[in-house]
């Protein structure tokens, strides 16, 4: 479980005798320590809203006015498929939500459309939807259809940008960091025709979940107790330097004789040389993501066909 937009999470365990829907409620929980996020940059391809239209013989090029740049944390769909109502909608509010694609065959079709209807009514700012296939590669425009979701069932109305990533670069998705979604602007020369292309990028940034709060006050109390000794015995030197009147080596260098005792106490006020630079890094340009993406695509996008076909398995999450 994560809490504060990822960032505390927290290993749990169930009874098992009520369901996640029914607000079950963890028996045990333990705080769990996370890395430092790292920097990413995968491809992923938008999804068209609606069936792409014809342009010529054998021409077809996706719709997509739902999609823009967006930054924000990311957060993981639970359940993972987002096949009903997400149970963390709270935690998705504002963020980005990572959906999985599926269940695999034989399990049940669920559309692109249901996930982005449940992950929107969460508050989620876009979607982006990861393959269950390691082998996949980008061979269709995949597309969300809007309207009911199921016969009967609630109505979509995609207001959010959705993207599609391969199963491969799953594990650079990285849950409690923020993310930016950058899509290459319409008409790319680099891009297959009809397809918007784009990167998921997680920039270089620093974890405020590196290890427990527990963990953190408990280091950060051992700190101040240090410095806090460590001042005691350099008053104990002065004090003794100024009654007897010799020069005393043993508070030479001390921070307490050059400055203020209180700043000494202040572990981030000794960082010489830290840098000011943005924390998100530079992001690729327009222009970088157009160079670049003759190279990354060509080993992606394999067999694409520029027809009608395939559209089941285009619009199926």
């Amino acid at each position: 479980l994560t809490e504060g937009d990822g960032q505390r999470r927290w290993e749990v365990e169930y009874g098992g005798d009520v369901r996640m829907r029914d607000g079950a409620v963890p028996v045990s929980r333990k705080e769990a320590e996370v890395e430092y996020f790292t920097e990413q940059k995968i491809e992923c391809v938008a999804l068209t809203l609606g069936k792409p239209r014809q342009v010529g013989e054998k021409m077809w090029a996706g719709q997509y006015p739902h999609v823009r740049d967006v930054f924000a944390r990311l957060v993981l769909a639970r359940p993972p498929y987002g096949d009903e109502p997400l149970w963390n909608a709270e935690q998705c509010r504002g963020c980005i939500v990572a959906i999985m694609r599926g269940p695999r065959p034989p399990g049940p079709v669920v559309s692109y459309g249901m996930k982005c209807y449940y992950a929107q009514k969460a508050g989620a700012a876009a979607v982006v939807f990861v393959d269950w296939d390691p082998m996949a590669k980008f061979t269709h425009i995949p597309r969300i259809d809007e309207g009911a979701i199921y016969t009967g069932g609630a109505s979509l109305d995609c207001r959010i940008p959705c993207c599609f990533v391969l199963h491969k670069n799953m594990r650079h998705l990285q849950e409690g960091a923020m993310h930016q979604l950058a899509f290459a602007p319409d008409k790319n020369p680099f891009a297959p025709f009809g397809w918007k292309i784009g990167y998921v990028m997680c920039p270089k940034q620093e974890s405020r979940v590196k290890m427990s709060k527990e963990k953190a006050d408990e280091l950060m109390l051992e700190f101040l107790k240090e410095r806090k000794a460590e001042r005691e015995e350099e008053e104990k030197l002065l004090k003794k330097k100024l009654e007897s009147g010799s020069e005393e080596t043993g508070t030479k260098g001390k921070e307490y004789i050059h400055g203020s005792i209180f700043s000494s106490l202040n572990p981030f006020a000794s960082a010489p040389g830290a840098s000011n630079d943005s924390w998100f890094g530079s992001l690729p340009t327009t222009a970088d993501m157009q160079k670049s993406a003759a190279k990354v695509f060509g080993t992606t996008f394999v067999g694409f066909k520029p027809s009608a076909g395939g559209e089941e398995a285009a619009a199926a999450g």
